[in-house]
């Protein structure tokens, strides 16, 4: 069996991407920060997502492992001890979580579990702690699934604001609520709009020309620090409304209109 074959999708397309951005800084080898960018730039595995939400993204990546070159690498590739370490740790964390596959997750596992490596010294570049990212990489292992794939996970939600409401977003969703912005592809930022995320999933908040308000329909959000964030609402001047019963899993939940008046509901984290 090939050494690719219990790899998912996105997994090989992490890897092909890496090679591309070693070949793109004229390297012929691949090491672990090559893998860790590709697997931030394959963009849709919940891995990528949960990183990307986590502020590990290619732009900040880029300049960590190496200026693009004009000329890229043509010849031979190969995997740098770093890299072969990162792979053989990833089938490890695949058995330790009980998987019959190797997913962006464990690979991205294995980078986290290089000290020394070249993964872990780039994500310190730019001013990320390894290992406070192994935690939401494990939560986002569980919606990556085998090949072949079918549906594996909510990518995104989306909800309504009106036209020129970005500013009031970023302070409602950005300062009080503590989403991070997300920047949106080039070539979607002419429709408006801002984009957040929230673990393994964005919250996509797009310009409609007929906006009403949804009332019924909602997001709800579960907040690590739910006690700090309704207060920073109430002390905003928001109407927030707590739930008269807990969340089946016991947590408390409130409800509050965003500046646009969409509902929102916010609910305790799962320790609280």
């Amino acid at each position: 069996m090939s050494m690719w074959e219990p790899f998912t999708e996105s997994a090989r397309r992490s890897v092909v991407l890496a090679q591309e951005a070693a070949e793109h800084r004229g390297s012929g080898s691949i090491d672990g920060a090559h893998l860790l960018f590709g697997i931030v730039a394959e963009g849709q595995s919940p891995t990528a997502v949960a990183l990307r939400a986590a502020g590990v993204t290619t732009e900040r990546l880029g300049p960590a492992v190496g200026e693009e070159r004009a000329e890229r690498h043509e010849g031979e590739m190969v995997y740098t001890t770093d890299a072969k370490h990162v792979i053989e740790a990833a089938f490890r964390e695949s058995r330790v979580l009980g998987h019959n596959y190797i997913g962006t997750a464990h690979l991205a596992l294995g980078a986290l579990d290089e000290s020394k490596g070249s993964a872990v010294q780039m994500l310190r570049a730019i001013g990320v702690e390894p290992s406070a990212l192994r935690e939401l990489v494990i939560a986002a292992a569980n919606g990556e699934a085998p090949v072949p794939a079918t549906t594996l996970a909510i990518d995104h939600v989306q909800i309504a604001i009106p036209k020129g409401g970005e500013a009031q977003a970023r302070g409602f969703y950005c300062g009080i609520i503590g989403l991070p912005e997300i920047e949106k592809p080039a070539h979607l930022k002419a429709n408006g709009g801002v984009w957040f995320g929230c673990g393994p999933v964005q919250l996509h908040l797009g310009i409609d020309p007929a906006f009403a308000p949804s009332k019924k329909a909602h997001v709800a959000l579960r907040c690590s620090g739910y006690a700090e964030i309704l207060a920073r609402l109430r002390g905003a001047g928001y109407d927030v409304t707590d739930a008269n019963e807990p969340m089946p899993d016991g947590n408390a939940h409130a409800y509050v209109e965003d500046p646009f008046g969409n509902r929102l509901e916010l609910v305790a984290q799962y320790s609280q």
